[in-house]
């Protein structure tokens, strides 16, 4: 079977085509993810800020984990399969962070 010069074309067209789709694809997946993660900075570093002046001399857990704590609040809610029972995974998850800072 001989390749013509028609069939390389369309194969040319088709290969290329699918590598730009993919390419453009995963740059915005990746795009979504860094806005999530700085989404997830921001609320963390309002809460932060607003536990430091609200509590004055008590021990605050340190700012990661406010930014973990929103990553995993933001990974939820991206999955679309956010339920109510989630609300309670993340609470535990909350506090099983702070448990963690509080013995560091």
């Amino acid at each position: 079977m001989e390749i013509t010069t028609e069939i390389a074309l369309i194969l040319g067209a088709l290969i290329g085509g699918s590598i730009s789709i993919l390419t453009t694809w995963l740059q915005q997946r990746s795009q979504v993810n860094r806005d999530l993660t700085r989404i997830a900075y921001e609320m963390a570093v309002k809460e932060y800020e607003t536990l430091i002046a609200n509590s004055p001399g008590k021990t605050v857990a340190p700012l990661e984990s406010f930014v973990t704590y929103y990553i995993e609040y933001l990974k939820m809610v991206k999955s679309n399969k956010f339920k109510l029972n989630d609300i309670t995974k993340l609470r535990e998850f909350r506090t099983e962070l702070n448990k963690i800072y509080q013995h560091s």
